[in-house]
């Protein structure tokens, strides 16, 4: 069997395409909603299969909005969560607006687990006295 680069790239350029154009989708419905609604659709496990409901929230929400998310980075530790802890940190450091050099230090600590679940939790406690 040949290995073929431009097959291989034409491949992921439609993956790529794809993804683009159904997150695109699944925002602007998230966008639609109220900051409630997408609140909502968050404590019940609602999120969408391309992340989306993190930037739209981040994007219409104000500060009041941080609590939920600071309770769904503490409530969801399962390695399976990594992704959507990623995108719920980025949204709630974006509504904190408090800058890359506090993002860059407190992102990793509350998404990751790197050094335990019993460190990240430590963590979270001590990012939410900033909220």
């Amino acid at each position: 069997m040949s290995h073929n680069p431009k097959l291989n790239t034409q491949n992921s350029l439609h993956w790529k395409e794809r993804w683009e154009l159904e997150a695109g989708r699944e925002y602007e419905k998230y966008f639609a909603m109220s900051v409630q609604q997408l609140l909502i659709e968050i404590r019940a496990g609602r999120l969408g299969l391309y992340y989306q409901i993190w930037q739209a929230l981040g994007d219409k929400a104000d500060k009041s909005a941080c609590l939920v998310l600071w309770e769904f980075l503490r409530d969801n530790p399962a390695k399976e969560s990594e992704l959507q802890r990623y995108h719920c940190a980025g949204a709630l450091f974006k509504l904190l607006d408090a800058g890359d050099e506090f993002e860059r230090i407190w992102r990793p600590q509350v998404q990751w687990g790197h050094e335990g679940e019993e460190k990240r939790q430590q963590s979270l406690q001590k990012l939410k006295k900033l909220i």
